[in-house]
């Protein structure tokens, strides 16, 4: 099997497996893959570190929209006095 590999395919790769589409045939390419090159494991590890940073970002924004709450305890932001041009509050 041919372990060298390109930067598309890894992200073909690495999508598939995280989102659950990886073909039997694919698993066994990224397997190879990770199996023989500290690059490409440390790409995966990249790879899911920021997929876990998006969730847990998008898991944040979904609760402070749905409870109007910022989440680094600024309040509701609906409640919040803004400024307006002139400096006056709305």
């Amino acid at each position: 099997m041919n372990s060298e590999s390109n930067p598309h395919e890894l992200h073909r790769l690495f999508t598939a497996k995280t989102d659950g589409t990886i073909t039997p045939e694919e698993h066994e390419r990224l397997s190879a893959l990770l199996k023989d090159s500290a690059e490409v494991r440390q790409q995966w590890f990249a790879f899911q570190d920021a997929e876990a940073a998006l969730l847990a970002w998008s898991q944040r924004e979904t609760l402070r929209r749905e409870a109007g709450v910022d989440l680094a305890g600024q309040g509701s932001e609906q409640a919040m006095p803004q400024q307006n041009r002139r400096g006056g509050l709305r």
